[in-house]
């Protein structure tokens, strides 16, 4: 029972009595209360049903009395409090100091396990990694019988391993995403289940997470949103099923943050002020109308993100227990409440079939020239993906070499595509070292992928080069990587000593001898950038184009520039503003509007 009080002059010695209906009385010290606002919790024994008392304070010769104190039956809470460390990659401190880190961390998480081995089951030390990139990493860098370690807890179910490779906005594409996964297999393959997705601070997730955690047997998704620069959108936690287009789901989690129990005092060494903030906490939930009777509150060792695992909280959960009947605390892992909801109300929560966007992509805008990149990157990989199954398709037999550039090129994009975006000072000092860092170090994934796409093309390239035909004049071979029939333009690099601007020039397509229009971009010394229009390039084939140039003298190619502010495609039409560099309006063509 919490009661308030307040000391115009600071009183000592002071005692509570309770008297009960049926002539019971229970005497509560409290002690001294120096000038000031209190609030006191009395433990009063559990109560089978809501009874009245009479209160009566004494302090001194002085006493103060309230009649009909409503003492109410208290709710069968249990609060599984789930420890993790939100990987914020870059946000504390620089990569390369933080990235070690989240591997140490795992060493820590079992040493505590260790030390927590003879404490009682609810108080023992239990840790969630909240993302698989840590683990994946801890699994290459480790001895044996560290690795052992690891799996021992992790099937006892001390230590829970999830399946989000890092924090994600919906920059990341489909098949990005579920490259993403491939620590899962792993995993599975070593013995370590994986049924729960943590995601934490983007208050949303891309849609396509529904489909692929569907497919590899991840059940649940916790979703700890970061409410600083938004309001929160919901008066309370909720669990739903997500649903994606295609009917699949998976049970959702919204709780009201990812630190919501170092908002409770958790990560501190007194149990006073957990006990108000814990109690408060719960009072709020129940005015809201919250339906169930258990509760996941996610916290981390210290309240900061990248912060390492910490014992201390399982001490504070034994003190707690042994005191308190009613709301009980327990050290768990991420899954154990979906299991409780999922077993005891799945049939009474709301499904939802609708994108989860979110507003964490601001850094990107920032960083446009480098988001453009990411994205083209992300279809350039799916581009020389695609040519090799080409290949291979065609007998020709693809270099092992080629599977690990594929999946460095698929982590330097998640690494842009995760969510950290700037250094916790770049706000209020952003030429900070640590600012410029972290930017640096952001961005520098993204060129790594691209470099590293345009060779993985060159080594597809290499195993088709001899399936288009040849002649006696240059070629320019458009392989069409989609499973349809495809016209568009097409940008290509021509070297000046193959087409020459001061001469007269056509190119031809081989299959109907027709021109082909070309314009030119722009200009190097050594070569121009063309933009060809190509028509009916087959699925998952090619067209081959002949480039001729004549001994005759050229009308002067010019670059070809243009002031309209208008962008437009077959899908839609973007008028932009000249004045502020932003968009005016933008017309989907689809939805006529």
């Amino acid at each position: 029972m919490l009661v308030g009080l307040i000391s115009s002059g600071g009183v000592t010695d002071v005692s509570c009595r309770l008297s009960l209906e049926e002539g019971k009385t229970l005497d509560l010290p409290i002690g001294d209360l120096p000038l000031g606002e209190h609030r006191v919790e009395l433990l009063v024994p559990t109560l089978a049903e809501d009874r009245s008392a009479n209160l009566v304070l004494e302090y001194g010769s002085d006493r103060f009395e309230v009649a009909d104190v409503l003492l109410k039956k208290p709710r069968e809470w249990t609060i599984y409090l789930v420890q993790h460390t939100h990987t914020d990659i870059g946000y504390t401190r620089p990569q390369n100091e933080i990235l070690p880190d989240f591997i140490r961390q795992i060493d820590y998480a079992l040493d505590y396990c260790d030390l927590t081995d003879n404490y009682p089951e609810d108080s023992k030390f239990r840790w969630t990694c909240e993302t698989s990139w840590a683990v994946r990493e801890y699994l290459k860098r480790r001895p044996r019988e560290q690795m052992d370690r690891l799996k021992r807890r992790v099937q006892e179910g001390r230590i829970e391993i999830t399946g989000m490779f890092l924090n994600f906005d919906e920059l990341a594409d489909e098949n990005t995403l579920a490259a993403s996964l491939q620590p899962i297999q792993e995993f599975h393959e070593n013995g370590f289940p994986v049924v729960t997705a943590m995601q934490n601070d983007v208050p949303g997730a891309p849609w396509a997470v529904v489909d692929h955690f569907s497919d590899i047997g991840v059940k649940y998704l916790s979703m700890g949103i970061n409410n600083d620069r938004t309001p929160r959108p919901f008066d309370r936690p909720t669990a739903f099923w997500w649903e994606s287009p295609s009917g699949k789901r998976i049970l959702a989690w919204r709780p009201d943050h990812y630190h919501t129990g170092n908002h409770l005092r958790l990560h501190q060494d007194r149990i006073e002020p957990i006990q108000e903030k814990t109690l408060e906490y719960l009072l709020s939930l129940e005015e809201a109308g919250y339906p169930f009777n258990r509760i996941a509150i996610q916290y981390s060792g210290t309240q900061i993100d990248n912060s390492p695992p910490a014992m201390k909280e399982c001490d504070l959960i034994r003190e707690w227990n042994e005191t308190h009947v009613w709301p009980k605390m327990r050290s768990a892992t991420a899954h154990e409440f979906f299991e409780y909801v999922e077993k005891n109300h799945a049939e009474d929560l709301p499904v939802y079939r609708a994108a989860w966007p979110n507003w964490w992509t601001d850094g990107y805008a920032f960083a446009h020239v480098e988001t453009a990149a990411a994205r083209k990157s992300h279809v350039e990989l799916s581009v020389a993906e695609a040519l090799l199954s080409i290949a291979s398709l065609l007998t020709e037999k693809i270099p092992s070499s080629a599977f690990p550039e594929i999946r460095d090129i698929e982590d330097d994009l998640l690494f842009y595509d995760e969510h950290t975006f700037g250094a916790q000072e770049e706000f209020t000092h952003p030429t900070a070292e640590n600012s410029i860092v972290q930017y640096q170090m952001k961005v520098s994934h993204v060129w790594e992928a691209v470099k590293n796409c345009q060779l993985l093309k060159e080594t597809a390239w290499g195993f088709l080069n001899s399936h288009p035909p040849k002649g006696d004049a240059p070629t320019i071979a458009v392989f069409n990587t989609l499973p349809w029939e495809r016209s568009g333009r097409v940008d290509v690099y021509i070297g000046h000593e193959i087409l020459p601007l001061d001469r007269q020039h056509r190119i031809l397509d081989l299959e109907t001898g027709n021109e082909i229009p070309a314009r030119l971009e722009r200009s190097r010394f050594e070569g121009s950038y063309w933009n060809l229009w190509v028509s009916n390039v087959p699925a998952m084939g090619f067209k081959t184009f002949r480039i001729e140039v004549e001994d005759k003298p050229a009308a002067p190619q010019k670059e070809e520039h243009s002031d309209s502010l208008v962008l437009e495609n077959p899908y839609y039409r973007i008028v932009a503003d000249a004045s502020s560099g932003t968009i005016a309006s933008l017309y989907d063509k689809e939805l006529d509007r």
